[in-house]
């Protein structure tokens, strides 16, 4: 039976991110270490200037008919074969 409260959960949920970004950065620094970077040096340089993102998208569908939205409109990347 799980006793702990919502609250409870997510601060423990919270902890292992912060665990799991504490590790993620002592990885990052043995890398660049063992690379022959300057950690210290550069930290004050690259701080805040990092991120990630993910980025979805669907690839639009050419109907059978070849029909496009408008005239021309897929021509040029029809013939680089990007459709």
């Amino acid at each position: 039976m799980n006793t702990a409260t919502p609250v409870k959960e997510e601060v423990e949920q919270k902890n292992g991110s912060a665990a799991r970004a504490i590790g993620e950065i002592e990885e990052a620094r043995q890398f660049l270490t063992e690379a022959g970077v300057a950690v210290d040096e550069i930290a004050p340089l690259v701080e805040g200037k990092f991120m990630s993102a993910f980025i979805r998208a669907t690839k639009p569908v050419v109907p059978a008919s070849g029909a496009c939205c408008a005239p021309g409109c897929c021509a040029a990347a029809s013939a680089e074969g990007k459709v």
